[in-house]
């Protein structure tokens, strides 16, 4: 027996033995920081070689999640079927506009003005902040989302975070009896 024990330990004393693996001849990388020393180029530190790095994630595209349609003389908001959740963030589209005297003058989502002057825009008037309300149903001076600057293709954006609750909307003026017409709110969210 102690004759076998010698005759292994020669054995292995003409022997090398990298405990990583690299043997003589390979393209081991144990010379390198963070290398693992097994042949091929590392992804990362303590990954094996030759392992492909995982892809970054995509990026989440939003998707329509609905269209509501908000007539200009209901003053009753109309509810979204759609829970916005806490920790997203929503795209709003507003688009349309509406009549909202028989004399003459229209609103889009944030600005009213006398048809034969289209391009000088109003913002408030009888202490309410024309437009599209959402989540905002006071009837106020400072309606919300801000819609932006005015713009004569009438289609205007918000983003507005979620609140684990149906979104509502409702157009905003003075007086809703004489409107007309309805605008479109289409609601953009992750998948």
């Amino acid at each position: 027996m102690w004759g076998r024990s010698l005759l292994a330990g020669l054995l292995l004393a003409g022997c090398a033995f990298d405990p990583g693996g690299s043997s003589a001849g390979s393209d081991a990388d144990a010379s390198q920081p963070g290398a693992d020393a097994r042949p091929g180029a590392d992804s990362a530190p303590g990954t094996p070689d030759a392992t492909p790095v995982p892809p970054d994630a995509a990026a989440v595209e939003p998707v329509l999640l609905e269209t509501l349609t908000i007539e200009a003389q209901n003053t009753d908001p109309i509810q979204s079927s759609v829970v916005l959740v806490v920790g997203q963030t929503y795209r709003l589209v507003a688009s349309g506009v509406v009549a909202v005297r028989t004399d003459g003058w229209s609103a889009d989502a944030d600005y009213y003005w006398d048809d034969r002057f289209p391009g000088v825009p109003g913002d408030s008037a009888g202490g309410v902040d024309y437009g599209l309300a959402v989540n905002d149903t006071g009837g106020s001076s400072s309606r919300s989302p801000d819609w932006g600057e005015y713009t004569q293709t009438h289609v205007y954006e918000a983003v507005i975070p979620g609140n684990d609750k149906f979104l509502s909307a409702v157009f905003y003026d003075f007086d809703n009896s004489n409107d007309s017409g309805s605008l479109t709110l289409e609601i953009w969210g992750p998948p």
